[in-house]
């Protein structure tokens, strides 16, 4: 039987017998869940970015099987060919909970135009709408300094959580050496910070810590998170 044969095999056994939501697995995995609008599940070999809660049982079991898909499987053959032993599929599955996120953003830490350290910079928008604001903050208090500039019905951030985020880009400032850049979002009545990274040409110290991006979501993942507040 040749290796595609063989993956699919494989694949219609463990597909074939479900994880039922009345049995002991399928309730313990359930019950360990956060009420969600959506999850996310991802396995080493797949990933579903938006599944119903009634689904998950079902994508946790194709998550299981993809490690038999002819890419993952054959690796695994050749090296028992070449070193004697055939490497277990990775089995670890995580499910997180998502929810849309009411409001996501950047924050400079200083000036991007002219490096100006006593100035924050926050624009936010509203995801899948044309709402958006602009704030230019004191870089001490977090106060607004200039009138916002808001392109929307209501205020989309509250001035505590503009607070927040100035004391975050000031701390993240003052430890890496160099202007950054904070991606966030809220969601749920609560502030996530998502990335980092340097401004460029903001200093010549090297950053404490490797910088790098995610483009604003329309979506937040809960639980590998931690909120600022």
């Amino acid at each position: 039987m040749d290796l595609r044969r063989k993956s699919a095999r494989i694949r219609s056994l463990i597909e074939g017998r479900r994880i039922a939501s009345d049995s002991s697995l399928g309730r313990d995995i359930l019950s360990r869940l956060p009420e969600a609008g959506t999850y996310s599940v991802s396995g080493a070999y797949s990933k579903f970015p938006k599944v119903a809660r009634s689904e998950i049982l079902d994508r946790i079991q194709e998550a299981w099987a993809a490690g038999f898909d002819p890419g993952p499987f054959g690796g695994r053959l050749r090296a028992a060919v070449a070193g004697g032993h055939a490497a277990e599929p990775e089995a670890a599955v995580s499910v997180a909970a998502v929810v849309a996120a009411e409001v996501a953003g950047t924050v400079w830490s200083r000036d991007p135009v002219n490096g100006r350290r006593e100035r924050v910079l926050v624009t936010a928008n509203k995801p899948e709408t044309d709402d958006a604001e602009e704030y230019v903050l004191d870089r001490r208090t977090g106060r607004e300094l200039l009138p916002a500039v808001i392109r929307a019905a209501s205020r989309l951030l509250p001035t505590e959580d503009l607070s927040v985020l100035a004391r975050a880009a000031r701390s993240l400032d003052d430890d890496q050496g160099r202007g950054v850049e904070l991606e966030f979002c809220r969601a749920k009545g609560k502030l996530y910070f998502l990335a980092v990274r340097a401004i460029p040409g903001s200093g010549d110290e090297p950053a404490r810590a490797a910088p790098f991006s995610v483009p604003p979501p329309a979506t937040a993942t809960v639980a590998p998170v931690k909120p600022l507040r």
